[in-house]
């Protein structure tokens, strides 16, 4: 959703949000371009397309990975990518500067990652609990982007088994601002709720889920942030 700022300069979202799956894994991803970055949203979309076709070919290989090798491997191919689309626009790689979240589901496992602000959460029995929080830099409204000089130290990846998590979210900062309360490290209220009436819409009709979500965000987080805001979530009974 393109937030109150970029609306009133008639700008762009810089947001991205993507999914892609095949018969045994499910990858969902979500990449806020930062606002000082002149084609961060192209950059979003890059890293973002990069990471979900890595993990969904390369799942077995990653999870039984240790932690380093994979902030390395993606590292390698979330480099390449912008390289790549820098040249061929011919700017700064750091243009296309973004955050990164990744949640990927295989068989009862999963492997979760993170660049930057924005927060993952998942729901347990019911229970909405935070994975991954926010990573903050040096000072009020900065963080760390998939162009930072020392990536590796703020790549952070979890892996586990699924147990008795039944969905994985992803939201950028601007739907923090609506859902999230920082200085409890807990979701509001409304994501358990929100996440149920997606979980009884989506066991009817997936597009009445995505219109809903729509319609939400745009009547109730615009009173609370005049940033992007993104959220994708992957359910499963």
């Amino acid at each position: 959703m393109i937030g109150k700022s970029h609306l009133e300069t008639n700008e762009i979202c810089q947001d991205y949000v993507m999914s892609a799956f095949d018969s045994d894994t499910c990858v969902i991803v979500l990449a806020d371009g930062a606002g000082s970055a002149t084609r961060s949203y192209i950059g979003a979309k890059t890293a973002s397309s990069v990471c979900a076709k890595w993990l969904l070919n390369h799942f077995e290989e990653e999870y039984d990975s240790d932690f380093d090798a994979i902030k390395k491997h993606l590292k390698k191919r979330i480099d390449a990518a912008l390289i790549r689309k820098a040249k061929l626009l011919k700017i700064s790689k750091k243009e296309l500067s973004s955050t990164l979240l990744f949640a990927a589901i295989n068989n009862q496992r999963y492997i979760v990652g993170h660049i930057g602000d924005g927060v993952i959460g998942a729901s347990m029995n019911g229970v909405e609990e935070v994975l991954s929080n926010p990573e903050r830099g040096e000072f009020a409204n900065n963080t760390f982007f998939t162009t930072s000089p020392d990536l590796l130290k703020h790549i952070r990846v979890q892996k586990g088994t699924v147990g008795d998590i039944n969905s994985f979210f992803l939201m950028s900062d601007g739907s923090a601002d609506c859902l999230f309360l920082p200085s409890e490290s807990r979701f509001a209220p409304a994501v358990g709720k929100l996440s149920a009436a997606l979980s009884a819409d989506f066991s009817n009709n997936c597009e009445a889920s995505n219109l809903m979500l729509k319609e939400v965000m745009e009547k109730h987080f615009r009173a609370h942030t005049s940033d992007d805001c993104s959220l994708i979530m992957v359910q499963w009974q």
